[in-house]
């Protein structure tokens, strides 16, 4: 997980092991909402951000290779 705070990032580049499986969902601290961005990807990858305060982004391993 990466926890922004007060930076106002558009985009944010995550660099994930490959051969594995991620999904990468975008947490919205003020709104309170979370939402799955990537569904499924792996290695380095350029994640879209809404420009504002208080998101997070949270990389969640396939561990079924669902």
């Amino acid at each position: 997980m990466h926890y922004f705070g007060k930076s106002c990032q558009a985009a944010y580049t995550l660099d994930l092991p490959e051969g594995s499986e991620y999904a990468i969902d975008l947490v919205d601290i003020w709104e309170m909402t979370r939402e799955t961005i990537i569904p499924r990807d792996s290695g380095k990858m350029k994640i879209k951000l809404p420009g504002k305060e208080g998101t997070a982004a949270i990389a969640i391993h396939n561990q079924l290779g669902i």
